[in-house]
């Protein structure tokens, strides 16, 4: 999952764990965001040098998230804490920890807005300089959680306990700002260079939530529901980028790249299996072909390389821990065709 993939038209992050039987499924076991942005813009030519340009991101988000639930090991918190629970209730319907388990779904959407800045000035022919800034979008998500219970518990929670019926959910999100700066210099009319640095502030996530000390919270329309809670104590991060084109012709032009995108989640006890995000390197090829002066086609190969992630995860609602590292790496393959009224 590529965090910077929120800025996309549209853009879509899914993690799916291996089943509902493996050994993080109390911690995740799909993990989906899609966002569509809708961002028109409008560009103005100061001079032969300088020119800007704003824009209006109108951002739609769907979220949907799920775990298994360990209701053994919650039944027998419960039995210690209620006193119409007398010892031995949650033997006698069946319940064991770590296998009694049901199943939580949350799904959320929302509309926001945001804005984007630019800027391009030339200082040569053959050199450009470009500035960019987008906003951050503060999304409120509103939708629904939905609950799986064992029989056995079900019966308990029929006994008069308020808890994990299904019920209204809502969340903040501050999906963050970021800067970008970037080179342009052509050698001649085949071979060029590019260059990138980008900004980006996943401190947001602290920010929003600082008040739950640096806390991600799901609350339930449920007043009985106590909140889901999942600390996100990101840090602000760069990714810096460097590439080359050459055309050998006015048909053809080709394209190689590399980039360093530091991760926001620098220690192991944040990372969650929902995003076990580390320090990334892409190395990229593409291509262009130009088949008339209206129509182009470009298509391009990356790979990332990913740094084994080690992890030291805690469900702050029943202790399980999850330790371990994760082993992964990304290729993706796009293509798209270009018309010019």
């Amino acid at each position: 999952v590529r965090p910077r993939g929120y800025w996309g038209l549209p853009a879509f992050a899914s993690l799916s764990m291996a089943g509902s039987d493996w050994v993080g499924r109390y911690h995740a076991i799909r993990s989906e965001i899609k966002t569509i942005n809708i961002n028109p813009s409008i560009a103005y030519k100061l001079n032969e040098r300088i020119s800007l340009g704003g824009g209006v991101s109108a951002q739609y988000i769907s979220a949907t998230l799920s775990n298994n639930v360990d209701f053994g090991t919650i039944c027998y918190g419960l039995e210690a804490q209620i006193p119409q629970l007398p010892d031995g209730t949650c033997a006698a319907a069946g319940m064991i920890p770590t296998g009694s388990d049901g199943y939580a779904k949350v799904k959320g959407t929302d509309w926001s807005f945001g804005f984007n800045l630019g800027a391009m000035i030339n200082f040569t022919d053959h050199t450009r300089v470009g500035l960019a800034y987008r906003s951050n979008i503060k999304q409120n998500l509103e939708g629904s959680a939905d609950f799986r219970v064992p029989a056995g518990f079900q019966a308990i929670l029929d006994m008069g306990i308020p808890l994990f019926s299904n019920t209204s959910a809502t969340a903040d999100v501050d999906l963050p700002e970021s800067a970008s700066v970037s080179l342009y210099h052509a050698f001649n009319d085949q071979w060029a260079v590019l260059a990138d640095a980008t900004w980006t502030k996943w401190s947001r996530f602290d920010e929003l939530v600082r008040s739950r000390f640096d806390e991600l919270v799901i609350r339930y329309g449920n007043p009985a529901q106590p909140d889901t809670v999942q600390p996100e104590n990101w840090d602000n991060n760069m990714r810096y980028s460097l590439g080359v084109t050459y055309s050998p012709s006015q048909k053809w032009i080709f394209r190689a790249g590399w980039a360093y995108d530091e991760t926001p989640i620098s220690r192991t006890k944040d990372r969650t299996p929902r995003i076990p995000g580390n320090d990334r390197t892409w190395v990229a090829l593409g291509l262009g072909y130009r088949m008339s002066d209206s129509l182009s086609l470009d298509a391009a190969y990356s790979h990332l390389f990913i740094d084994d992630t080690k992890m030291d995860a805690l469900d702050h609602s029943t202790g399980h821990q999850l330790i371990g590292t994760y082993e992964s790496d990304v290729d993706i393959f796009s293509a798209q065709l270009n018309y010019k009224f």
